[in-house]
């Protein structure tokens, strides 16, 4: 219709509004190659490390998009809200490197998002007036993806006219990490954390398969790596398990997040005694020493499938006997 994308004025990578015929904003597009960090990146000229590894721990530059769409292809029924999502390759004018330009030619993949209307950052609001339920449905996905990324600011707030409040999350290009180095959930410390879920989202999260979320990511295009899967299964695991004993979100987000830095959550202890008793367990029956070889760890779950089922089990053994004596700290 002969309107450019327009450049958002703040974020730390590339997203661009797309207007209608009508010249109203109707979707959000960010390019792979314009994603923080990465070589594109029209807000500085930093770029990731040899390593790949992207502004969250655990994650990488240029996985951003599959994880915005992943997102919203697991959020089923669109429960948590999240804002319709696909891949789009569009062959706009965008940032180039050195000024140069062929996006026009080749076009550029990227995410593209509905766009919310009428809506504000939660930030700006006290979050004691949200909605119970409208930050529960947030939170059991933020759990399952393991999202190293919810603040206030990527949580939008609607007012319908008659006062009701709704939330949509959006910004999940963090999600669904390589490890759980660096999960955190700004609403662990909301009051409405603190509650038990309601009989509708225990239901909810009852009835996810993990299994058929993974083939379902395959089918539309998204490969995740071993690692991420994973994370998805042991997090998924967690939350149905926790939620049927009454554990809260805080309860949950305190399991997953890291007391100080440098100190592993229990989630990540958990995982960690799994993959080294899985290992253990692999090299006896191939006559091996039992012992941990060095080295062997999470990552390195990824070269043998065995080790991997074998992770799982052991994983569930484990998780059973952690919440078997957790008190959760709910407020009636």
């Amino acid at each position: 219709m002969g309107n450019r994308p327009q450049l958002a004025s703040s974020g730390t990578g590339g997203a661009y509004f797309l207007r209608d015929q009508e010249g109203q904003t109707c979707a959000v597009f960010k390019p792979v190659d314009e994603e923080p960090l990465a070589r594109n990146n029209p807000r500085g000229r930093n770029v990731a490390p040899a390593s790949g590894e992207g502004l969250r721990k655990g994650t990488r530059v240029g996985e951003g998009a599959s994880r915005e769409v992943a997102a919203y292809v697991l959020d089923h029924d669109g429960f948590a809200g999240v804002p319709a999502t696909s891949f789009a390759n569009l062959g706009e004018q965008f940032h180039g490197e050195d000024g140069e330009d062929l996006s026009a030619l080749h076009g550029k993949l990227g995410s593209f998002q509905a766009y919310v209307h009428g809506a504000t950052e939660a930030e700006e609001m006290g979050p004691h007036k949200f909605p119970v339920h409208e930050v529960h449905k947030i939170t059991q996905l933020d759990i399952r993806l393991a999202n190293t990324d919810r603040n206030a600011g990527n949580i939008l707030v609607q007012k319908s006219e008659d006062g009701d409040m709704k939330l949509v999350p959006i910004d999940h290009g963090y999600a669904l990490p390589h490890t759980l180095e660096d999960v955190c959930f700004e609403w662990e410390f909301w009051p409405q954390a603190k509650l038990p879920y309601s009989e509708e989202i225990r239901e909810y999260v009852a009835d996810i398969d993990v299994d058929a979320d993974i083939d379902l990511l395959r089918e539309q295009g998204i490969e995740l790596q071993p690692s991420s899967e994973r994370v998805l299964r042991v997090c998924t695991m967690l939350l149905q398990r926790a939620a049927a004993i009454g554990c809260c979100p805080a309860d949950i987000a305190g399991m997953m997040s890291r007391p100080m830095p440098n100190r592993m959550s229990d989630l990540e202890k958990l995982v960690s005694r799994a993959a080294s008793s899985a290992s253990a367990a692999v090299r006896a029956d191939d006559g091996l020493t039992v012992h941990r070889p060095k080295g062997t760890g999470w990552a390195d779950l990824d070269q043998d499938d065995r080790v991997e089922d074998r992770f799982m089990v052991e994983y569930t053994k484990l998780l059973d006997s952690y919440l078997e004596g957790f008190e959760p700290e709910v407020e009636l």
